[in-house]
């Protein structure tokens, strides 16, 4: 690959246009690529991805648990809500994670802390344990945890991710 095609690579079509007169039929095709190419991969800036929550329901064993994406807006703003009342206003509790088990083991959350970090929280019942790496385990009880939950069911029944079958057999999971 000669220089000329090289540089064309990385440049848009109007410069590769100029590249062409000057070296040639040879810079034709990575121009074409690089005309091509979304606005990153031609070294121009793009927008930020908007942060997104991954809701992921821990209901099956040996198969995908169904999953819910969140984008920013009123539904992510209301769990993040939420989650920051139940850290808040909950009682701390020590010692270990309850153990998995067959059935319904909460609801996994995930999403960008104020850093840009993923945080990860398990939600279950009244009590919220927290998964992210680096951090400590901790776990909270909260009336919040509990309506959060309750709302984070409803947000999966009108995503068509669970059906009332699935919903009702987690509200009977020791409830």
């Amino acid at each position: 690959m000669n220089l000329n095609t090289f540089v064309a690579s990385g440049l848009n079509a109007t410069v590769c246009a100029a590249l062409i007169a000057a070296s040639g039929v040879a810079s034709l095709a990575l121009c074409a690529d690089a005309a091509a190419a979304p606005p990153s991969a031609i070294g121009k800036p793009t927008a930020r991805p908007q942060p997104q929550m991954k809701i992921t329901y821990l209901i099956f064993s040996g198969r995908p648990n169904p999953t819910v994406t969140v984008p920013r807006g009123r539904d992510f703003d209301m769990v993040t809500r939420k989650l920051d009342e139940a850290a808040r206003t909950g009682t701390r509790i020590a010692g270990p994670a309850d153990p998995p088990v067959l059935g319904y083991n909460g609801i996994l959350i995930e999403y960008p802390d104020a850093t840009g970090e993923i945080a990860r929280v398990v939600l279950k019942k009244n009590g919220l344990r927290s998964e992210s790496a680096g951090v400590a385990q901790a776990a909270t009880r909260s009336v919040s945890a509990l309506q959060l939950e309750e709302s984070l069911l409803t947000l999966g029944r009108d995503r068509g991710v669970l059906d009332a079958r699935m919903i009702d057999a987690i509200r009977a999971d020791g409830r």
